[in-house]
């Protein structure tokens, strides 16, 4: 997708505006009738997902030139929706969505993929924190990487979250361990999850290194709690400087 500080150059859009919640941009949002987005994939592939935020809003694909299809969105407050078609030749794409309707649309993102491989998505987003008003675990701020993620659809997630909780709020550790177990429930009704526990940093954020040691044991109470495996990158690759 977009952000503030970064286009990807893969969408142009016209009349549309990137719209920013929760401090971050999420999506591409209409203002008015006859707005487009247009993205155009660099990779080729069989398959392609159109996500967007559900909003009681009306709109248009369109598929590499082809027939214009209607879609009106149900109902509810921006609720992460997908729209998946099978069946493409096996080349680049590009659709063109457009507003149709009064009111707005949210277009979140697309992609182009095949139907084998290995896929990788970086979820991750800069100062995210186990919190619930984060959106890892919540349906409250459909915006943010959890929910998305969980819309996608996933084989196996790595969970890394912990350094922001300490560095930038010190929250305690046993409220951040029932965190971590309430984005792992979730996860777990989509794939497999696998705790990553970052390397142990060497100077304090707002904890400090011992309140560290406790989080990290909070991330092995939480494996251990939901029965997930985790990879302890401190152990594997020892410290660094925050």
């Amino acid at each position: 997708n977009n952000s503030t500080t970064y286009v990807d150059s893969r969408w142009a859009w016209v009349g549309m505006a990137q719209y920013t919640a929760d401090g971050v941009c999420s999506s591409l949002a209409s203002s008015a009738s006859g707005q487009t987005a247009t993205f155009t994939s660099t990779t080729p592939g069989t398959i392609l997902d159109i996500l967007y935020l559900a909003h009681a809003n009306t709109f248009t694909y369109q598929v590499d030139g082809g027939a214009v299809v209607p879609v009106t969105s149900p109902g509810g407050y921006s609720v992460p929706t997908i729209i998946t078609l099978t069946g493409l030749a096996n080349t680049t794409h590009t659709v063109v969505i457009t507003s149709t309707g009064a009111n707005p649309i949210y277009v979140s993102g697309a992609r182009v993929r095949s139907n084998s491989g290995f896929e990788v998505t970086n979820a991750g987003m800069c100062s995210d924190t186990t919190s619930v008003t984060d959106g890892w675990a919540s349906t409250a701020s459909p915006y943010l990487p959890g929910i998305l993620t969980q819309t996608l659809g996933f084989d196996v997630a790595l969970v890394s979250l912990g350094l922001n909780d300490w560095a930038l709020t010190g929250l305690n550790p046993a409220t951040y361990q029932a965190n971590l177990e309430t984005i792992i429930t979730a996860d777990l009704l989509v794939g497999d999850v696998i705790l990553w526990v970052p390397s142990t940093p060497t100077t304090d954020g707002a904890g400090t290194l011992s309140a560290w040691e406790q989080y990290r044991n909070a991330m092995y109470n939480a494996a251990d709690a939901m029965n997930v495996p985790l990879i302890d990158m401190g152990d594997l690759m020892g410290v660094y400087t925050v």
